[in-house]
């Protein structure tokens, strides 16, 4: 005999598997990310690959939300309300991990020194994981 509770797991794991997003395109806007840091109140390029790629599931996208912040906004009519959040900005730190996708930036931080830029703080993986998330749920907005 299936309970509700069982019932509902394994639709609830259908559903999981149909919009599960590809881990190989999430990898890749990862290092791309990982590749491109940007200082605080500089992250004009981090903005735009976010932005794009909302755009790009069809999220209704505003920009330059106090300075290079982005809302992503998927309507579904009335109920809960579902916030992700992530930081878009690196470290003034020089990368020395040899990664193939290392960083090789360097900016003009706000004292106005040139300094290499990482993302030592993980923001990349942040923004890389959030953008899956929003994939699943346009995936299953009508579930």
């Amino acid at each position: 005999m299936q309970t509700n509770s069982t019932t509902s797991f394994k639709k609830w794991r259908e559903i999981f598997e149909k919009s599960f997003p590809d881990l190989k395109k999430y990898g890749s806007i990862y290092k791309d990310l990982h590749q491109h840091p940007e200082l605080p109140c500089q992250e004009s390029r981090t903005a735009a690959v976010i932005a794009g790629h909302l755009e790009s599931l069809g999220y209704e996208v505003q920009k330059n939300i106090g300075g290079h912040g982005v809302i992503g906004i998927l309507r579904n009519g009335n109920g809960a309300t579902v916030l992700l959040r992530s930081e878009l900005d690196a470290l003034p730190i020089k990368e020395d991990t040899g990664l193939p996708y290392a960083s090789t930036v360097e900016q003009v931080d706000s004292d106005g020194c040139t300094k290499p830029v990482m993302h030592a703080c993980g923001h990349d993986m942040h923004m890389a994981s959030l953008l899956g998330a929003a994939d699943m749920l346009q995936k299953v907005r009508a579930a």
